[in-house]
């Protein structure tokens, strides 16, 4: 995009940022100096050199690249997340964006305020540059509970899993508080692999040696519970 403004035979140079361009205006003279953006959004005469002149060409660069931070977001349902967007040269261009939440777990301000709803799971934000029409960038959400899990009590009694090599069994995870089932959220874990296997987001369990180990429930906040496994 180039912006063109007559200045009237100021003196500008290199040094100097120029703000409030608003209108666009036809040069009064053949002679002119290239502005370009800076980061504070403000425009700045290019290359090493101070002129006199009647006539500037404000020349702001086409973005043909967004790079948007954080590219993904896993956050709880109670939190907020504010994006930021540069382009290649490092320019920040939020205020050039517009931004789609993909569903209704997430609203997004047009200022790339991202408000959590209160509905687990994963979402996505688009981010589009005018100047990259048709070619958004998407911000993948994982959202959870806040608060502490715990796994199923177990088949075996005393909080253990039992089975028969060959077998297979459902663990389930739990919040604490509200009862909200998180087994898909949880990443699952087993202590030792050759007597028990699990499913890293589904909680199946199966039994491969005999013998025993522990499978661990962890969620996204760091928060985790263990149960024995025994193998028979």
């Amino acid at each position: 995009m180039r912006i063109k403004k007559l200045m009237n035979d100021s003196f500008y140079s290199n040094s100097e940022v120029l703000s409030g361009v608003t209108a666009v205006e036809s040069l009064g003279s053949d002679l002119y100096f290239h502005y370009i953006k800076n980061n504070s959004g403000h425009y700045k005469l290019s290359g090493n050199t101070t002129a006199t002149a009647s006539g500037i060409i404000f020349e702001d660069s086409v973005t043909t690249i967004i790079a948007v931070t954080p590219g993904s977001i896993t956050g709880s349902t109670t939190g907020t997340q504010q994006l930021s967007v540069v382009n290649q040269d490092m320019i920040d261009v939020l205020s050039e964006c517009t931004f789609s939440a993909t569903t209704s777990k997430v609203t997004v301000s047009t200022g790339g305020l991202i408000t959590m709803g209160a509905t687990t799971g994963t979402t996505s934000v688009k981010v589009t540059h005018p100047d990259i029409p048709g070619t958004p960038t998407t911000v993948p959400i994982y959202l959870y509970w806040t608060g502490a899990v715990s796994i199923t009590a177990g088949n075996g009694g005393g909080g253990i899993f039992t089975g028969v090599t060959g077998a297979t069994y459902q663990a389930q995870a739990t919040m604490d508080t509200g009862g909200y089932v998180v087994t898909t959220v949880v990443s699952w874990t087993s202590g030792d692999v050759t007597k028990a296997t699990v499913g890293l987001h589904t909680g199946l369990i199966t039994f491969v040696g005999a013998g025993s180990t522990t499978i661990t429930a962890t969620y996204p906040t760091g928060l985790f519970m263990s149960r024995g496994v025994t193998v028979s």
